[in-house]
């Protein structure tokens, strides 16, 4: 999957549940999030998540973290 850096969001899928694919590396602000539907995606899909530390307490709390370390 290429990252949405131009788009912000890209929806995978054709079926539930979608994966919605965020990269939040331009937001300003946590409450940009909303416009991208990232509240749809909570609800009722799969989010991944570019940048998540720019949601703040938008993150939600239920989550799993992955990070890469490069040897």
């Amino acid at each position: 999957m290429p990252s949405p850096t131009f788009t912000l969001v890209e929806i995978y899928g054709a079926a539930p549940p979608l994966v919605w694919h965020f990269d939040l590396f331009r937001l300003e602000a946590p409450e940009e999030a909303w416009e991208l539907g990232i509240e749809d995606a909570f609800a009722d899909a799969i989010s991944l998540i570019e940048w998540p530390k720019r949601l703040g307490s938008l993150l939600p709390s239920d989550r799993l973290d992955i990070g890469f370390a490069f040897a």
